[in-house]
């Protein structure tokens, strides 16, 4: 008989007995209240009143065990399971068969995912080596850089995860089989490997932040973890047009050594633990004077037109970042870096706040998010639990993308507000510290090129939307030839704010938790002493004369020349997405003051500005002889960034214009340092007598809020600007402190910064500084094979430049002093 065929009814209808509707009544209770994995559907339907009720009143048969059942029929289990399931109606046979499959389609989805998250990951760090590249696809990827994820070893992660997958399929078959029918009553609860993990009572939860720093500490001599080691990627070379990529820095997991709690290993598996959660909920490091918040914005603000100038500029091949790099000679740890942002996000709340594209509906999004977590924080702890669960199970799967931003059609830049209205600064509650900050070592073998390396990795990768536009790597394991052994790499996008509002806001935190002062006690003190520099210099008012001169000038040189050095072999060569970092070892403040206080006599009134500028114009030019032999280049045109901000201002916002400037390259065999020096302070001049960056400033800022007035967008207009765009590099000079700065007991003994590049192509981001009695040049580059040795011929040529002209300064001292 045929699952759901039932007996010919009679022809003759057979009178209920009297207790009918009883028989009926304790026939559905008894269904009603069993559980539902104890419910055992008749094998056929009800026939006749008669049968039905005779059944219900037939004794029950003595039923046999299942053992006896396998042994009598010599039938498998499989086919007891089938047998025992035709006694299942159709439609509960096809339900069940369907949840089967649907759980099967499920898992394979998943797995589908994370294998294809770590093809792009692949992709997105170009691997040239495909054992390793095949290696890296089953690995898990880490819910915050999109690196891979420092865990256990490769091997025994795929074998886990296949253990684990076998585990929950095996439980889920075991939950639909039906048990014997005298273990109906006591049968045992079957639950899946994850119902059992969320039944743990707390002291068993494994992902605790004083469980895991147990861990840490009882562990340190038998656990062995991994380590992302800085390697090298190979040089793709150019060919028929195509740009290649040369020594990029991935980031590797290799087994290492187990280290102790402060060492790098620990470190690194630390910061991959650190759960996200919100600052609501978590105690933050402790703020120097109690003093938090000192500007108030709200909780969204819109952003200014320069600000939405940095990100209306951004496409796939460029992006606009300030850049900075600590040296030290010990071993920063990562709790260390950690308690200084939290410290900084509460001084400056900034950095907790998100960009929101859209404008107009930023408030709506606003609400939705403040009413989700007011309805959770009523919840229960077991609600709130599984919602975290949630999200850090959709981040570590790669559920919440990549958040690149809106792009343009045209120009593929970036939707920056509305065709009206820029963008809006939208703060993000749920936002820890920890998801930006990233860790990883080299296990003591990191040398300069590696470090180098690895920063024009972390240049070249873009900002993820759906957090903060602010980012930190923390490098150890390195041995380089100065003796740094880690480093604080730190890049926020230049819509957040200038270099100068930047660097104030690292240095007045780390000088408030280094000297245990209040914030405004710090700033008041560095604005007085900010006045007190300036209170004996003369200023120079811009003229209307200097102004038509200045931009006549700029129009000429920018449009009429070309630059023959720097410059891709292919013109159409499209820009690279990589970049190449290099800097130098520096020079004594004291010897750059020499070259000052030597050559200027007379009309001639250096400042330590044009003396940088001159010295780096002689290194460009002996870079341009050594790589480009063949390049008549005269000059050089660099923009120089112009600050705005009034005396004593700390908001993070964009203060900044700036001018270009034609540094003429010096001819040693005809003119004298003298001579160049008096032409930079003549090109310096021509900059202050000038109103035209006030006005770019005002223009940018007023035009920059409409999205729909930004010319560069459009067809025509884009050739026109980028063909400026590509003919100047971005040369900058900031002062920095005059005292090595502190991260807890760690001290920089050296400190490098970078603004901004171009958005043209083949252009550089040039970065001079003085730290400590120390002046050095940092330089970034694309990364193509034309522009290999650029930042290291060009560095090592402002090292040979600076010697020069201070020999030169202490021949001409010498001399005076001598004729005295």
């Amino acid at each position: 008989m045929s699952i759901g065929e039932g007996p010919r009814r009679s022809a003759h209808r057979v009178r209920p007995p009297a207790d009918a509707p009883r028989i009926d009544r304790e026939l559905s209770e008894a269904r009603r209240n069993r559980p539902v994995h104890q419910i055992r559907p008749p094998s056929q339907p009800l026939g006749d009143d008669a049968s039905r009720y005779a059944r219900a009143e037939r004794p029950e048969r003595p039923v046999r065990s299942r053992q006896s059942r396998y042994e009598d029929a010599e039938e498998t289990p499989r086919r007891v399971r089938n047998r025992d399931s035709a006694r299942m109606s159709r439609r509960d046979v096809d339900r069940d068969l369907a949840r089967r499959e649907a759980e099967e389609r499920e898992l394979s989805r998943r797995d589908a995912e994370r294998r294809e998250l770590a093809r792009r990951q692949a992709q997105k760090h170009e691997w040239v080596d495909e054992e390793e590249a095949e290696e890296r696809l089953s690995r898990p990827v880490s819910r915050r850089s999109g690196l891979a994820e420092p865990t256990r070893d490769v091997d025994e992660v795929r074998a886990g995860r296949e253990r684990r997958d076998r585990d929950l399929r095996d439980s889920r078959r075991r939950s639909h089989r039906e048990p014997p029918r005298d273990e109906f009553v006591d049968a045992p609860e079957v639950r899946t490997p994850r119902q059992r993990r969320r039944s743990r009572p707390p002291s068993q939860v494994r992902h605790t932040p004083e469980r895991d720093e147990e861990r840490l500490a009882s562990r340190k001599s038998s656990r062995s973890s991994l380590v992302r080691r800085a390697t090298t990627a190979g040089a793709g070379a150019a060919a028929g047009g195509a740009a290649g990529a040369a020594g990029a820095a991935v980031l590797d997991e290799k087994a290492a050594a187990p280290g102790g709690p402060d060492g790098p290993v620990d470190d690194v598996t630390l910061a991959a633990m650190d759960p996200p959660r919100s600052n609501r909920k978590r105690r933050l490091a402790p703020v120097p004077g109690g003093q938090v918040n000192t500007v108030k914005e709200g909780r969204m603000f819109p952003f200014t037109g320069i600000d939405n100038l940095g990100l209306l500029m951004e496409d796939d091949s460029y992006q606009p970042v300030c850049f900075s790099i600590y040296l030290f000679k010990t071993t920063l740890d990562y709790r260390t870096v950690r308690e200084f942002f939290e410290v900084l996000a509460q001084l400056y709340p900034k950095y907790r706040y998100v960009v929101d594209f859209q404008p107009y509906s930023a408030l709506r999004r606003d609400r939705e998010k403040r009413k989700e977590q007011e309805a959770l924080a009523n919840a229960p702890e077991e609600v709130k639990e599984a919602r975290r669960r949630e999200l850090e199970e959709a981040t570590r799967v790669g559920r919440l993308p990549f958040n690149a931003g809106p792009h343009t059609m045209y120009s593929k830049s970036l939707k920056a507000g509305s065709w009206l209205r820029p963008a809006k600064w939208r703060i993000d509650d749920d936002f820890h510290i920890s998801e930006n900050i990233n860790v990883m070592s080299c296990q003591g073998t990191g040398d300069d090129a590696q470090l180098y390396r690895i920063a024009g990795r972390f240049l070249s990768r873009h900002f993820n939307y759906n957090k903060p536009v602010w980012e930190a790597l923390l490098v150890q394991g390195l041995n380089t030839a100065e003796g740094a052994k880690s480093a604080l790499m730190i890049k926020i996008h230049h819509s957040f704010s200038d270099g100068q509002g930047m660097i104030q806001s690292y240095h007045a935190a780390l000088t408030a938790m280094d000297k245990g002062m209040g914030i405004k006690e710090v700033q008041q003190w560095v604005d007085i002493a900010k006045k007190k520099e300036k209170a004996g210099k003369a200023e120079i008012r811009p003229t209307l004369l200097g102004t038509a001169s200045h931009s006549l000038y700029t129009m000429r040189e920018l449009y009429f020349r070309k630059r023959k050095s720097f410059v891709y072999k292919n013109p159409g060569q499209p820009r690279s997405t990589h970049r190449l970092y290099c800097h130098s070892e520096g020079v004594s403040m004291e010897k750059i003051k020499t070259i000052r206080n030597a050559f200027s006599d007379g009309p001639v009134r250096l400042t330590l500005n044009d003396v940088a500028i001159a010295i780096l114009a002689r290194a460009m030019r002996a870079a341009t002889e050594q790589l480009n032999p063949g390049k008549n280049d005269r000059r050089a045109a660099i923009f120089v960034p112009i600050s705005r901000r009034p005396p004593g201002n700390w908001d993070l916002y964009n203060y900044t214009t700036g001018a270009l400037a034609w540094l003429r390259y010096p001819d040693p065999e005809k003119s004298s340092v003298e001579d160049q020096l008096a032409l930079v302070q003549k090109e310096m001049l021509r900059l202050k007598k000038s109103y035209l960056p006030a006005i770019w400033y005002k223009t940018f800022d007023f035009v920059c809020k409409r999205r729909a007035w930004y010319l560069p967008n459009y067809p025509g207009w884009r050739q026109f600007f980028y063909r400026a765009f590509s003919e100047y590099h971005v040369a900058t000079n900031v002062p920095g402190p005059t005292e090595e700065v502190s991260f807890g007991k760690h001290k920089a003994f050296s400190y490098h910064v970078l603004p901004p590049s171009s958005p043209g192509k083949a252009t550089m981001a040039i970065g001079m500084i003085s730290y400590a009695n120390d002046f050095s040049l940092a330089i970034s580059c694309d990364d193509v094979p034309e522009f290999k040795d650029v930042p290291q011929v060009l560095c090592d040529a402002f090292q040979y430049a600076a010697r020069v002209m201070v020999d030169a300064a202490e021949r001409k001292l010498a001399s005076a002093k001598e004729s005295a």
